[in-house]
């Protein structure tokens, strides 16, 4: 029994040690949240695995000392390494090819804008030929420069883009919003944009709720407003199941006790980054769904960044298809939510007040 008690207590202390690694790892972001996962299970399967398994039971009655015990054990940390190693190659290419893309869109930029005069707005765009030329137009007719990222899109959104008079930034392959956003961010804050609005390319956001927006970011001076469909004064068009809102009921509750203001519409992908938190966002924002929206917010405000809420009207989707839905919907959702409330993202870095 003592041969048992201690093979049962060595697989839970590895299972730990796992654990352990994968979270510090994943908070320096040399890990990403699926080989986290894997890494998450493989230690749950170590910790059940030595008390119960049978050949954990034959080594515990022999002291847990017989060769074939010590053969087992050898073998598996050796592929226990491998696979850990592995798994930190795989996040380290991930990243380089996410910034190897923002430096490339960067510099094939198909339209440049005048830098440094007031507020860019930022498109982050997937097959969204539908509605990107006329949301550009709509966008360019209120006076705003516009600077759409096409993230791998495999339809005319770039063409189109370009055409309405977009300044366009591409990404040779899908890396997902959020890494659409930090190209889109630092682009415009490197060419001294005093903020920068995120807005999305299927017409969701009139212009006239775009220039709402910058108004109350220039009052308020806060770092980050969102723009909210369930605010007061606020309007959506389109319905949505109880599911989907308990939600983001779910999220605004926690959002609103972070941020120590209320937020209604954690989940809404229209904003406005002030020039100080788009450059830190362009080069710390995750690239996986909802890390541009709910975590952002959290992110941001326990960094010390101020955050408002305001109220904006938005449509339904006018065009295309939704990249984030069904299974995937939840399987994200629940992504972001253990790695926000477990604090696993690296903290963003703080503002500058003295300047």
């Amino acid at each position: 029994m003592n041969g048992y008690l201690a093979q049962s207590s060595l697989g839970l202390i590895a299972a730990l040690v796992m654990v352990g690694a994968a979270v510090r790892a994943m908070r320096r972001r040399k890990l990403t949240f699926s080989l986290f996962s894997l890494w998450v299970l493989v230690a749950l399967f170590v910790g059940l695995a030595a008390p119960v398994s049978k050949l954990a039971r034959n080594v515990a009655q022999e002291a847990g000392v017989s060769p074939s015990g010590v053969v087992l054990g050898f073998s598996v940390s050796i592929l226990l390494v491998a696979l850990w190693r592995i798994s930190l190659d795989v996040s380290n290419l991930r990243r380089v090819v996410a910034t190897l893309a923002t430096h490339t869109a960067g510099q094939s930029t198909q339209f440049a804008p005048f830098g440094g005069q007031g507020v860019a707005v930022v498109l982050p765009a997937f097959n969204e030929q539908a509605t990107v030329e006329e949301v550009v137009r709509s966008i360019r007719a209120g006076g705003h420069t516009c600077i759409v990222v096409d993230d791998g899109s495999s339809d005319a959104t770039a063409r189109l883009a370009q055409i309405a008079g977009a300044t366009v930034l591409r990404h040779p392959t899908n890396l997902g919003v959020g890494a659409a956003l930090r190209t889109g961010f630092g682009y415009a804050a490197a060419h001294g944009y005093e903020a920068v609005v995120q807005c999305d390319a299927d017409g969701q956001h009139p212009v006239a709720s775009i220039d709402a927006l910058i108004h109350v970011w220039r009052t308020s001076g806060s770092d980050l407003v969102v723009g909210s469909r369930f605010a007061a004064g606020g309007s959506y068009s389109e319905s949505m199941s109880p599911v989907r809102k308990g939600v983001i009921q779910c999220l605004a509750w926690y959002a609103s006790r972070t941020c120590a203001t209320p937020m209604t519409d954690p989940t809404s992908g229209f904003r406005i980054l002030s020039r100080d938190l788009a450059t830190v966002v362009a080069g710390e924002l995750g690239d996986h769904y909802l890390a541009d929206t709910f975590e952002l917010i959290v992110r941001a405000a326990r960094a010390g960044y101020t955050v408002t809420e305001t109220q904006a009207d938005m449509r339904g989707r006018q065009g295309g298809v939704a990249s984030a839905r069904g299974s995937r919907l939840v399987l994200y959702t629940a992504r972001v939510v253990v790695v926000t409330v477990l604090h696993l993202a690296p903290s963003l870095s703080r503002p500058n007040r003295t300047t």
